[in-house]
């Protein structure tokens, strides 16, 4: 009987001590909220992905903590004490699914939200194959895509040309293969201001604004069928900068990033180009960047890590993603604790919006807002990720080392294998198309994509 009564009174004090907790709660919640205060909290949507979500709460009318709870067709998938406007981030959604949410503060709703979320895209793709280069080595660096039928390859190709004068063969050194619809031609690019041709350039990247403009590695431009050289650099060693040069981003022809070896990083903008200091010697080894619909402004990232590890580069050392602000100051972007690996090495960089960042080096990784890092596990110990490039969060593309190139539909990663091992340097990305460029052994190579509808 004794043993009886103590556990009944064990039981009753524990249910006094939750019911006393629950009371400090509400009123902790509560106490600083003034008789007239009558909060507004809205929902509104910020960004939808394929299995997931990300809602703004708009707050107002308040001087302290309330709580609150987001319920999603009915459940609660958030709640927490808000003051201010809060991010909230909603995952493990379906593909091409309705959802509705709504609110509860103080007993009362805030306005219904339905959403629909992406739909995954076809892994269906078929490949092709295409070389050049006869004599010597040949190598591709870098692509763009104008449409499908005007398509740009820059880098290296040394042909065999028949010269009537000699009757015989010679090399010739080219520097672009330009694809015009219906077949692929060799080109070579005149400095229309220095009288140089392609011969005298060292090209690397290749960049196309809206305004159809292409930037080289050696600054010549094209603009309506002419390529022109661009005198408008004018910073101290000039030829060795320019030889530096790896990668583009523009957001228009006055609006343009460029990055490459030893820390470079150049900014065009007011019909010249200005350097951006970086005060470290690692290589930026990819750069993109987004605008910001709400703002205007440029949200440009980094890729920076070293092409070899000696005791001259690790004096200077650094490696990560650098944001690089309005004001061209540099902001330093975490890496993920990756136990397994000694370097991430990042390679590359892409993102449609801030709200998800992918990384590739050592792996591929995504940074995810109000989630931090990533791992991508089907890339651990794969060969590494050498670029990556997307349409958008539910069609994003990636090619490595050997040649390999994944495809994330939004939801899941699909391999493609090459018929032998390619060494691709960089890919890119635009509607149905996807191709990488590199070498096969002495030889030029692309690997062209087209989506099966």
């Amino acid at each position: 009987m004794m043993l009886r009564n103590k556990k009944y009174f064990s039981r009753c004090y524990i249910c006094l001590i939750i019911i006393f907790n629950l009371f400090l709660m509400n009123l902790r919640c509560k106490k600083n909220l003034s008789p007239t205060e009558n909060p507004e909290i809205t929902l509104e949507v910020d960004e939808i992905a394929v299995s997931e979500v990300w809602l703004n709460l708009k707050i107002k009318k308040i001087s302290s903590q309330l709580f609150f709870e987001l319920e999603r067709d009915g459940i609660v998938v958030w709640q927490g004490n808000v003051e201010n406007d809060t991010l909230i981030y909603d995952g493990s959604l379906e593909p091409y699914k309705n959802y509705h949410y709504q609110g509860t503060f103080l007993d009362n709703k805030t306005n219904e939200i339905d959403i629909t979320t992406m739909d995954t895209t076809s892994h269906d793709i078929s490949w092709e194959l295409q070389k050049f280069g006869d004599i010597g080595s040949s190598n591709l660096r870098d692509v763009v895509i104008i449409n499908e039928d005007d398509i740009w390859l820059v880098g290296t190709i040394m042909a065999r040309i028949m010269i009537p004068d000699i009757l015989g063969y010679a090399g010739f050194h080219y520097s672009g293969v330009h694809w015009n619809g219906s077949s692929w031609e060799m080109r070579y690019i005149k400095d229309q201001n220095t009288q140089h041709n392609d011969r005298d350039l060292k090209i690397w990247g290749i960049s196309h604004p809206a305004s159809n403009l292409f930037l080289y590695g050696a600054f010549v431009s094209f603009e309506a069928g002419i390529f022109i050289g661009d005198n408008s650099f004018t910073a101290k060693n000039d030829n060795e900068t320019k030889s530096q040069i790896t990668r583009f981003w523009a957001a228009s022809k006055d609006n343009i990033y460029a990055c490459g070896k030893e820390g470079l990083l150049m900014c065009y903008q007011n019909n010249m180009w200005q350097p951006v200091e970086t005060r470290f010697s690692s290589d930026i080894k990819d750069i993109w960047g987004c605008v910001d619909e709400q703002t205007g402004d440029n949200f440009i990232i980094g890729a920076v890590s070293l092409s070899s590890l000696t005791e001259e580069t690790l004096k200077d050392y650094f490696e990560g993603l650098i944001k690089i602000n309005k004001n061209h100051s540099l902001e330093n972007i975490v890496l993920p604790d990756i136990h397994h690996l000694p370097f991430v090495f990042p390679t590359t960089v892409w993102f449609k919006s801030p709200k998800k960042i992918y990384m590739g080096g050592g792996g591929l990784f995504e940074l995810k807002k109000g989630k931090g890092w990533v791992e991508y596990q089907q890339f651990r110990w794969k060969y590494n990720v050498n670029s990556i490039r997307g349409n958008d969060i539910n069609d994003i593309f990636c090619v490595m080392d050997d040649g390999s190139i994944g495809h994330f539909n939004g939801k899941s990663w699909h391999f493609f294998s090459p018929p032998c091992f390619l060494k691709m340097t960089t890919l890119t990305v635009k509607d149905n198309l996807v191709i990488a460029v590199g070498e096969d052994g002495c030889q030029a190579c692309v690997l062209i994509g087209r989506k099966i509808n």
